[in-house]
């Protein structure tokens, strides 16, 4: 039976490895195996590097050792006419930017300290077909690490850029779902543990709970990319709660299995006072071999104590003694599928799962925490919880009753106002530019622009009608504008393909609008055009006619330009205008 566990352990643990790595072979997505690199001296000249090829993973304990700082890498991609628009997706250790064509088109997060941490998380960059060029190209990758950290590029996927996008969604749900559960359930079960040891008073309970505390700050950097600590103390708190963590389970182990070793908390506490001397004595570029040689011995104290727990199952058949077993055993498991590429020299292992292992342990342990306490619990409090919780929870759900309530009189309140106003517009404002209109019968000229002001009040009425979503806004817009357009004599085109993300918001979704509006009243009014494109997706935003054009850098920028700018800036987009003798093109990206 213990054999058949220890091997479902071990089976679990690469099925769980196999499973987090699997995207981009799902997906096809070419794993690229070599590049040209060149270490960047600090100060030195980028145009007389020392290109050299090199294998991926690129880990610079293997190849530089003790060098901190930048390796840029390059490699080419080819494009041609009808290709889909490619994507990169790597994985850097510990942060990278990307360069397509002498242009950064962006990075993981801060490159200076403190550096944003993606260690344990994958990178994406689209390349869209604007930026590429036909034939080939010139990919650059900036990566910043640390000496002795096994820092380098350890993986680069190229393929089409939908494809990328999807297996690097599924990298990031189940890296990022994974790690987010294990830090969660951690903080759960100490709270609880925490709370049982101060209920029955028991050190055993305390030795578990401070556990699972000190694990959570370890788990924390499984899962955070930026940290507002120096590197130096961030580390070293993380490598001291891993050794701490696992003494306080050894504390505790000894407890729950009786064992009579009276020394064993005074080894362990010396054991962890020593371990904490010797990562702040030690110097920043060799804290992590000296940690990984702290750890060492810590795993070589777990294996110890797993033994114990088989031989003390083998010879009382306790069912106790083999979870702890099993417990140890998964923890194991999960530090040794990632230490041993460390060790070897590979780098960090991909993907990086230790932190399941002790997780699993914890939860198997407060399980049997849990079932103590419950028959230990004295019986005259039994009805005192009872009822407490009963009055909670009726508490509870008149709160929630009082916040429905109190929504929906907001919610009514709001709607109110807007219909006030609305009925304001079309009674007030709305009746004199009707009477307006009439009155101005003999001047076709007036009635004109009054009527197109009666327009620019009916959609303006209908952007504030809480009703409508931005799709009916956008229709909208496109039925007065083909209508101007008709009376103009100008061929304007649509192709939406998607409704970008700031349009979900209600103020930045009248700033597309008005973008929209604004750009093609400009192109049928200024650019001698025969036709008008307007091109809308998720991410980008395009008016192009085929007008005169006009020179950008003699032609005054009048308000219509400035406020083009300004409400790109407030959706969070970026304005681009280009215009010659072929016509003008408006672009605006959504990052």
């Amino acid at each position: 039976m213990a054999l058949m566990g220890s091997l479902a352990i071990v089976l679990l643990t690469l099925g769980i490895s196999q499973w987090m790595a699997s995207p981009a072979k799902r997906y096809g997505l070419e794993s690229v195996g070599q590049l040209e690199c060149a270490v960047l001296s600090e100060g030195g000249d980028r145009d007389s590097l020392a290109w050299k090829r090199c294998s991926i993973p690129h880990n610079w304990d293997r190849v530089l050792p003790g060098y901190q700082g930048d390796v840029l890498y390059r490699m080419i991609l080819t494009s041609s006419s009808g290709m889909p628009p490619p994507g990169i997706l790597l994985a850097a250790s510990m942060n990278a930017a990307i360069r397509l064509n002498g242009q950064w088109l962006g990075n993981g997060g801060p490159m200076r300290e403190p550096m944003s941490r993606n260690w344990n998380h994958h990178l994406f960059f689209p390349l869209s077909a604007g930026q590429m060029k036909q034939g080939d190209n010139l990919v650059e990758i900036l990566v910043r690490g640390y000496a002795n950290n096994s820092s380098g590029l350890l993986r680069v996927y190229t393929g089409p850029l939908n494809s990328v996008r999807a297996a690097f969604r599924e990298f990031q749900v189940r890296g990022s779902f994974v790690g987010m559960a294990a830090w969660v359930a951690t903080g759960v079960v100490g709270l609880l543990a925490l709370f049982a040891s101060l209920l029955l008073r028991s050190r055993m309970v305390a030795c578990f709970a401070l556990g699972c505390m000190t694990s959570m700050v370890y788990l924390a950097d499984v899962v955070l990319v930026d940290v507002e600590i120096p590197r130096a103390i961030w580390e070293r708190a993380v490598q001291f709660s891993i050794v701490a963590s696992q003494g306080f389970f050894m504390l505790f182990i000894a407890r729950l299995l009786d064992l009579k070793m009276p020394r064993l908390e005074m080894i362990v506490s010396v054991y962890l006072l020593m371990g904490l001397v010797l990562l702040i004595l030690v110097p920043d570029s060799r804290l992590m071999p000296a940690a990984a040689l702290w750890e060492g011995i810590s795993l070589l104290m777990v294996l110890a104590a797993d033994l114990l727990a088989f031989i003390y199952w083998i010879s009382r058949g306790e069912g106790l003694y083999l979870a702890v077993a099993l417990g140890l055993l998964a923890s194991l498991a999960t530090c040794l599928h990632d230490w041993i590429p460390w060790v070897a020299g590979n780098g960090v292992a991909q993907p990086f799962i230790f932190y399941l292992g002790p997780v699993g342990f914890m939860v198997a342990m407060a399980a049997l925490l849990v079932s103590t306490l419950v028959s230990e619990a004295e019986r005259e409090r039994e009805m005192a919880r009872t009822l407490q919780g009963v009055v909670e929870r009726n508490e509870k759900g008149l709160q929630r009753i009082n916040r429905s309530m109190l929504d929906l009189w907001k919610d009514q309140a709001v709607r109110d106002e807007r219909d006030r106003i609305v009925r304001e517009l079309h009674d007030g404002l709305g009746g004199r530019l009707a009477a307006a209109a009439i009155d101005s019968s003999h001047d076709p000229a007036l009635q004109k622009e009054i009527r197109e002001a009666m327009d620019e009040l009916r959609f303006i009425m209908g952007a504030i009608d809480s009703d409508l979503d931005p799709g009916s806004l956008l229709v909208a817009c496109r039925s007065r504008m083909e209508r101007l357009a008709e009376c103009s004599g100008i061929q304007l085109e649509w192709q939406v393909e998607g409704l970008p993300r700031c349009m979900e918001f209600g103020e930045q979704a009248m700033h597309v609008i008005r973008i929209i509006q604004e750009g093609v009243t400009n192109a049928m009014r200024h650019s001698q055009a025969g036709r008008v494109q307007v091109r809308l997706d998720e991410n980008t935003l395009i008016i192009a006619d085929d007008g005169a054009g006009f020179d950008e850098k003699t032609v005054e920028k009048g308000r219509g330009l400035h406020n083009l700018h300004y409400r790109a800036q407030r959706t969070g987009g970026i304005f681009d205008l280009r215009s010659d003798s072929s016509g003008t093109m408006i672009r605006i990206s959504w990052p």
